[in-house]
């Protein structure tokens, strides 16, 4: 489809109307395959209403009869994700909800067996509060619970951290959590996972992070708005400025592709697709992804690094690493292979020792060659010196990379496994 300079805010208003359909709004668009967040939700539609009215109408049917699932604790913590601006639209939007009198009464939500309407079930078994959030969370991250979720980690859903403190202090009484500590920190894992998601199911397979992603989402289609009919070199640099101020938001929402490197006439443009292929793409419908991966280039001996438009070599750390934090990363090999599904035409895939004489850079660190691995996937450029570790049984994999690393990988030889050092080199 071509670029249009509503091209993000068209695709916008597709994902709140699949979102909005899939609680029960009159509509026909599909639903998600990941849970629905209504807070986060509601946010980005206040910033939308103004471009379909439609859109408002319905939220407001919708709102006039289940409002009751909304948490309003949740919908002020969320706040501080998003601008001001935007918080106060979603004032006058809740305002306009609470007075308007005359609706379609078409919107209906008799069930909620569905994964899209998850969140919302567990809200009914266990409340409108952060327990739902928290067991959704680890419920759809289960490949984390090898060594569980930290209180920190689980506060990014949107409650207080001491909100969030009580919650899994109540919850591990329940008998519901195991908390382990390890050293100054505790960690938090499901005691009987599978007997949970018996009682709970449908369950989506991951939780589509939206309470992450919408706030970067509205903040461009505001962007958007106010750069129509500007000249193509303004929306360029004000679209690299805006990126430039998410950064931090970007890589709490995972998303750790290759951003747009074009000139200035043709950033906005770019920038515009990255954000429809990498905030509004569903989760849960990514073929070619491993959550959690970090793309890259690898640098040989004497060479510099360059930047590409779209990176073909990427690594993915352990399930227990803080990519953001920790200075050295044990990390699986990961390479884009041919695949004969007639959607997809590569997919990542994990190296395995098979191709140790496959690819230069594995050829060069198997002779202990000095090879960089160098992204910018971090939000800033930031490199690291590679070196091979021990192989990893496949048997072993899920548990420290997860599952899906497993699925990807070879299952009669080990994986190659990189030990990756951060240096100060740029």
């Amino acid at each position: 489809m071509p670029v249009t300079k509503d091209l993000l805010i068209e695709s916008s208003l597709n994902l709140a109307w699949s979102h909005w359909t899939a609680l029960g709004v009159r509509g026909t668009a599909p639903a998600p395959s990941t849970a629905i967040d209504p807070e986060a939700l509601l946010y980005l539609t206040a910033c939308l209403v103004e471009c379909d009215a439609r859109l408002r109408d319905e939220a407001a049917d919708w709102w006039i009869r289940y409002e009751h699932h909304i948490s309003r604790a949740r919908l002020r913590g969320l706040r501080r994700r998003f601008s001001e601006q935007i918080a106060s639209k979603l004032d006058a939007l809740l305002e306009l909800l609470h007075t308007k009198t005359r609706t379609s009464g078409k919107s209906r939500l008799e069930h909620l067996n569905t994964p899209a309407r998850s969140l919302l079930r567990m809200r009914c078994v266990f409340g409108a509060s952060a327990r739902a959030e928290v067991l959704l969370e680890l419920l759809t991250r289960r490949e984390l619970m090898e060594n569980g979720l930290t209180a920190l980690a689980l506060s990014e859903v949107g409650y207080s951290k001491r909100n969030i403190a009580f919650i899994l202090d109540d919850l591990v009484m329940g008998g519901i959590l195991i908390a382990t500590s390890e050293g100054n920190r505790t960690r938090y894992r499901l005691a009987d996972p599978d007997g949970l998601e018996r009682v709970l199911r449908p369950l989506p397979s991951v939780s589509g992070g939206w309470h992450f992603r919408l706030p970067i989402l509205a903040t461009f289609v505001e962007l958007a708005k106010r750069l129509r009919d500007r000249d193509a070199v303004v929306q360029g640099i004000e679209a690299r400025k805006t990126f430039d101020t998410m950064t931090s938001n970007i890589v709490r929402a995972r998303i750790t592709t290759s951003i747009p490197t074009a000139i200035a006439e043709t950033y906005w443009p770019e920038l515009q697709r990255w954000l429809i292929d990498n905030v509004i793409a569903d989760e849960g419908d990514s073929g070619h992804r491993i959550a959690r991966m970090i793309e890259g280039v690898w640098v040989g001996p004497k060479q510099e690094p360059q930047r590409p438009d779209r990176c073909t070599s990427a690594v993915l750390p352990r399930i227990s690493a803080h990519p953001m934090n920790d200075a050295e990363l044990l990390c699986l090999d990961l390479v884009q292979v041919p695949t004969v599904q007639p959607a997809d035409d590569w997919v990542w895939a994990v190296l395995s020792t098979a191709a140790t004489t496959t690819y230069t850079h594995t050829i060069g660190l198997n002779q202990q060659e000095p090879w960089r691995f160098v992204t910018w996937a971090l939000g800033q450029q930031r490199t690291y010196l590679v070196e091979c570790d021990e192989p990893l049984p496949h048997d072993r994999i899920a548990r420290l990379y997860g599952k899906t690393a497993a699925a990807r990988a070879r299952a009669d030889r080990p994986a190659i496994q990189l030990r990756l050092r951060a240096t100060s080199e740029e």
